[in-house]
């Protein structure tokens, strides 16, 4: 990460909108059911106007560092050693997604499409295609967000809109049946995820236009807000709170409910196929800056190497959770607590030196 690749202000935008959603989209409804009920949508939504706040705090301290790459800025506020040190935290804590990306994804296609497939060999084409993207550089990975985002937008509509005619409204009544206590939990377990926008302190350095960066931060925000509250919405109008909270995925047996004319009954397949690209790039994107980090760190050119092996490591650490339960509870726990530390925690550490000028030298 010694040098800088552009993107310009709406690829960041991309970019943040496919990384905080993908962890947990498919599952979010579920969980939302299960601590709100009927007022699930409410969690979502109060989760992320809250969630622009998070995104905000990390953009605050990126458009307050010294310029050039997210290492050398690091370094230059807070000294040699501390800089590398919080680049390599860093580094360590967007690895720890990593394998819990690739646990996701398959347990995901197994269970939605493809039951009978090992999951290695899906991690392993998994693999293998994040490699392929991340070789080519952060410009490739923000043109596929940018080429991939109508056609997901098109597939989130034919979901809400294909499941109207599913929906009802009593069954959001009523609104605020169990008190605001339960509405609270449930944003508690939606705004941690926009932790995982800390990415913008590697990407905003690389904006063709910083002044944009706000503009970029709030509409990611928004259409983030927009698919949360929108599939949680769907799923309770459609199914009910009960029923919601008792399926694995609720969004993708909604897109199995879905019919298109009398051509396309079973929706499932172009639903998981979108779902794969968001979760395809949100994956590349953390190997990437995860490989740029730690190249920085050991003061190594070579960051396509170190990104080989990192896909490599967690290729093993995708098998440790021992069934989909548990691969629940490291995406509501783990994945949660991560996200706390290294998109609150950590950018509220580091903004008290952007005013100062840093660390005295």
């Amino acid at each position: 990460m010694r040098t800088l690749e552009k993107i310009d202000p709406g690829q960041l935008m991309l970019l943040v909108m496919f990384t905080v959603p993908s962890t947990i989209q498919l599952t979010l409804p579920r969980m939302l059911a299960k601590v709100a009920q009927e007022s699930g949508w409410m969690s979502a939504l109060l989760g992320s106007v809250l969630g622009f706040f998070v995104l905000a705090l990390s953009a605050l301290v990126a458009l307050r560092l010294p310029p050039g790459p997210l290492p050398t800025a690091l370094e230059a506020l807070l000294g040699k050693f501390w800089g590398k040190a919080v680049c390599l935290f860093l580094a360590v804590c967007l690895f720890s997604y990593i394998p819990l990306m690739h646990r996701i994804f398959g347990t995901a296609i197994n269970v939605g499409m493809m039951p009978f497939t090992p999951l290695s060999v899906l991690l392993i084409i998994f693999s293998i295609n994040i490699f392929l993207l991340v070789y080519l550089g952060l410009e490739t990975i923000a043109r596929s967000a940018q080429a991939f985002f109508p056609v997901l937008l098109l597939f989130f509509l034919f979901v809400v809109i294909g499941a109207l005619p599913l929906m009802s409204l009593q069954r959001l009544k009523p609104f605020f049946g169990n008190g605001l206590w339960p509405i609270i939990q449930g944003t508690s377990l939606v705004t941690p995820y926009f932790g995982e926008g800390v990415i913008v302190l590697a990407l905003i350095p690389s904006l063709s236009d910083q002044k944009k960066a706000w503009r970029s931060i709030g509409l990611a925000s928004f259409f983030i807000g927009l698919v949360f509250t929108g599939v949680t919405v769907a799923s309770l109008a459609a199914f009910g709170a009960t029923w919601t909270a008792s399926v694995p995925y609720p969004v993708l047996r909604l897109a199995r409910n879905v019919a298109i004319g009398r051509f396309i009954h079973r929706f499932e397949p172009f639903f998981m196929a979108v779902w794969y690209i968001s979760v395809y790039i949100k994956t590349s994107l953390l190997v990437f800056l995860t490989g740029k980090l730690l190249a920085a760190v050991f003061n190594q050119e070579n960051y396509r190497l170190l990104c080989a092996i990192i896909l490599i490591l967690a290729f093993p650490l995708a098998f440790l959770p021992p069934d989909q339960l548990s691969v629940f509870h490291l995406q509501f726990g783990f994945a949660k607590v991560v996200s706390i530390v290294v998109g609150v925690v950590l950018p509220l550490v580091l903004l008290p030196f952007t005013f100062k000028g840093g660390v005295q030298k």
